[in-house]
């Protein structure tokens, strides 16, 4: 099976009807960004998708080589997420946009701490201790 037939044959797979793809965004309980969609979404999204990777006849936008735009109403829905208008063609590598680097570094006050919880809690058994010699002299 070639591309283009693997790809008329994911077409023919989904309901334009009951295809449902958006991405959204939520803020609760925390900011996150994710794709809400059904199973004849997905093929629908991936068969556009597989169009443009393989150049094989996707609507291109004029005078933009590189931009394949999509059907608003297909792939946006108001009370569910933000529209997709279009996918832009790169030459960008993921090597371009490396990853932040999160790794925590320890400080001095990380080190301090834990000594300091330390004398701390020695101190107050000295000081108990200094206590209870002082009440049992007192009587």
């Amino acid at each position: 099976m070639n591309k283009e037939d693997f790809i008329k044959d994911l077409e023919s797979d989904f309901s334009n009807e009951e295809a449902f793809f958006v991405f959204k965004y939520d803020d609760v309980p925390r900011d996150y960004e994710h794709i809400k969609a059904n199973k004849d979404g997905l093929k629908m999204f991936a068969a556009k998708l597989l169009r443009i990777a393989y150049d094989l006849n996707p609507k291109k936008s004029k005078g933009h080589d590189d931009v394949y735009p999509l059907d608003e109403e297909t792939f946006y829905l108001p009370q569910e997420g933000n529209v997709i208008e279009f996918i832009q063609l790169s030459n960008d590598l993921k090597s371009d946009y490396p990853l932040p680097n999160n790794e925590y570094k320890e400080t001095i006050f990380d080190k301090l701490v834990p000594l300091g919880c330390i004398v701390i809690v020695i101190a107050i058994i000295v000081f108990a201790v200094i206590g209870v010699i002082s009440a049992i002299n007192w009587l």
